[in-house]
């Protein structure tokens, strides 16, 4: 109720731009704003007085300043069962990894061309100096052509 008597108040002023309606609006806020500080307090006090158990307190109490964490481990009942499943696991890779090198070596070999079976069809008989202008202006022409 207090919030919508205070929007009505602050549309009377922002229409109005009268300076009663600005106190008017003022006073609303400061109501608005204590009667919730009041129902906060209120709340938190009752869930503290309802509460028998003091255990119960200092749960509510760290809920409030503590972010609760997630265990990054996978469920397991004992540690040592823990530590067995990542064994597994890292076997399991290091196998996996074994396997493709061996794989992939043997496809190198049978891919390969013996060296005496390649041939080269073209050959440099000479080389020439380059200006460096020839060579800022290949710089311009390659930047002008591959914007950054």
């Amino acid at each position: 109720m207090k919030k919508e008597n205070r929007k009505l108040v602050k549309r009377q002023f922002r229409s109005s731009r009268l300076e009663i309606h600005c106190q008017l609006y003022q006073e609303k806020c400061l109501s608005y704003n204590t009667a919730l500080d009041k129902a906060k307090t209120e709340s938190y006090s009752n869930k503290i007085e309802n509460l028998i158990v003091m255990h119960g307190l200092f749960r509510i109490i760290d809920g409030f300043f503590k972010v609760k964490s997630i265990c990054p481990l996978p469920s397991h009942v004992f540690p040592s069962e823990l530590a067995e499943t990542f064994s597994r696991h890292l076997n399991d890779k290091i196998t996996n990894v074994r396997e493709s090198l061996s794989c992939s070596t043997r496809s190198i070999m049978v891919l390969a061309i013996p060296p005496e079976e390649v041939s080269c069809k073209r050959s440099f008989n000479n080389f020439s100096a380059v200006s460096e202008r020839f060579i800022t202006e290949m710089v311009i022409k390659s930047a002008a052509n591959h914007a950054f």
